[in-house]
């Protein structure tokens, strides 16, 4: 027996043999995607139909449209419940604008049939 045993040198351990492995850090939270943009703001459908028209006694013009729930009355200036305001009653159309969004509509009148 050899009365000394030759020592082994040990290199210090990087890391300890013991530990459990530690996991992958998270990967970095995605950058936030934009929120949508929202729609832009329209105007309410216009539900009108042309009825007919008649010229006052001070020679405006009267017309009648209607929708579903009722007839209406309307002259330059009337403001319907959806909240569009006439602007003008041509021959072939009557113009309207929905004020708070400055939107332009119109509801087409009909040609005159005549009668032979």
């Amino acid at each position: 027996m050899p009365s000394e045993l030759a020592i082994a040198a040990l290199e210090q351990a990087e890391a300890d043999p013991f530990a459990l492995p530690l996991p992958a850090p998270p990967p970095p939270p995605a950058a936030a995607a934009p929120p949508p943009l929202a729609p832009a703001p329209t105007a309410p459908p216009l539900s009108y139909r042309y009825l007919g028209q008649f010229t006052d006694p001070q020679g405006k013009p009267k017309v009648y449209i209607a929708n579903a729930n009722k007839d209406v009355l309307i002259e330059v200036g009337t403001e319907l419940d959806e909240g569009y305001r006439v602007v003008a009653i041509t021959t072939d159309e009557i113009r309207l604008v929905y004020p708070p969004l400055q939107q332009k509509a119109s509801i087409q009148i009909p040609l005159a049939k005549t009668v032979q």
